[in-house]
């Protein structure tokens, strides 16, 4: 009598446990899906980051080196970058600003910056591949958007919620 007791007890314990697994999953499974979107996420702007870097660094080799023709436009330049952004080329024609100028020298640029108070502006920029032997600054930028929530509040970030990624180089050209 003991004995079934003991197990009539222990069938009504586990009888309480049905749908314990569902109710685990469902409350585990949110925070962790955004987890592993968030690090995906991180992932794809890291390596948006690097080639952006890199385009921007062979781009401007060739401004240095004189290979660009001196009646280029910002526009061709810009597809000249893209080009070399593999996979986001498609994307990276409307995500881009390129700001290329000659500068007095590189401890005092005397540049303006484009970004204001969460806006961009564009308007600020200029495009000048400048003389030889001129001292050049090429600054550009590319907007991702991010759709992870929360990630977007802890990068640079525009007022519409794009993270703003940046890359420059500073060079002196080449006597062409």
């Amino acid at each position: 009598m003991l004995f079934s007791r003991i197990i009539k007890a222990a069938k009504a314990r586990r009888a309480q446990r049905k749908g314990a697994t569902a109710v685990e999953f469902a409350l585990v499974a949110l925070p962790f899906f955004a987890l592993l979107l968030g690090i995906f996420e991180v992932a794809l702007i890291l390596t948006v980051s690097a080639l952006l870097e890199n385009a921007v660094s062979q781009s401007g080799r060739l401004v240095r080196t004189g290979q660009v023709s001196r009646n280029a436009t910002a526009d061709e330049f810009k597809e000249e970058i893209c080009e070399r952004m593999t996979v986001f080329e498609k994307a990276c024609l409307n995500r881009i600003q390129i700001d290329l100028q000659p500068v007095a020298s590189f401890s005092n640029p005397g540049i303006t910056n484009p970004i204001d108070q969460g806006d961009f502006d564009p308007n600020k920029l200029k495009f000048n591949i400048g003389e030889a032997r001129s001292f050049m600054l090429m600054r550009v930028w590319y907007r991702q958007p991010v759709v992870t929530p929360f990630l977007g509040h802890a990068m640079t970030r525009l007022n519409n919620g794009d993270t703003l990624l940046h890359a420059a180089t500073a060079f002196r050209n080449e006597p062409f």
